[in-house]
């Protein structure tokens, strides 16, 4: 039953991948989304082009640990822009730094600043202990994305979504999002993996079964014969 039921999920994962893929390539042929304001709904934007406008927030800047470019561990940083409109803050990703270096300050423009890059709702996978360990500085580290954390160590409520600046842009570091890290073909393939494993111990089992039943049929017939003599 356990083979079984890890085939079933990794279909399934294979599953929510391909809506992922297919979702990626019908959102980013959009027209660019030019917002100042919160949107009515993020989730309608989400991996779609989008451009922001508004103003970097001086701090708390966060950085992601555990993010891994080209095989090199390190740091996603994010950064929070606020819109003017209605004041809202979201996160922005600005990219990928290794371990051994530090981001560069923002750079600014003269009055409000547009970012472009597209818009993620991120997911809830599993967690162990605190997204933070400590929020006391200038930059925080997070073991996970959390983005109640965040919002607790800025002060201010951040947006459900977070946005993913655009490669080669202003203030953006080394590009790496990825919208998936294992395709559906893998996981469709390790679900036949699985159900393969599934029918080989059935088959197994069976063979065990009858060879069991014959045993103990010719312990009966033995025992039978004894008896009689």
């Amino acid at each position: 039953m356990l083979l079984l039921w890890l085939g079933f999920w990794q279909l399934d994962r294979g599953r929510q991948k391909q809506s992922i893929q297919q979702a990626v390539s019908a959102n980013s042929r959009h027209t660019p989304v030019i917002l100042a304001q919160r949107p009515v709904s993020w989730s309608e934007l989400q991996y779609a082009p989008v451009t922001l406008q508004g103003r970097w927030l001086d701090k708390p800047r966060f950085r992601l640990a555990n993010r891994f470019y080209q095989h090199r561990p390190g740091y996603d940083i994010y950064n929070l822009f606020q819109l003017p409109g209605d004041g809202s803050v979201i996160a922005v990703n600005r990219g990928w730094i290794g371990l051994e270096q530090t981001p560069p300050a923002l750079v600014r423009g003269t009055g409000s600043n547009r970012i472009s890059g597209i818009v993620q709702l991120p997911g809830t996978g599993f967690t162990l202990g605190p997204a933070a360990t400590d929020g006391a500085t200038a930059q925080v580290e997070l073991q996970y994305l959390d983005l109640d954390t965040i919002s607790e160590l800025a002060g201010h409520t951040v947006e459900p979504a977070v946005f993913i600046l655009q490669e080669n842009s202003p203030n953006s570091l080394q590009y790496h999002w990825q919208p998936i890290v294992m395709s559906p073909q893998r996981h469709y393939a390790y679900a036949l993996q699985w159900f393969a494993l599934a029918v080989t111990w059935s088959i197994f089992g069976v063979i065990w079964f009858r060879r069991m039943k014959q045993r103990s049929a010719g312990a009966a017939i033995h025992s039978a014969n004894n008896k009689t003599q």
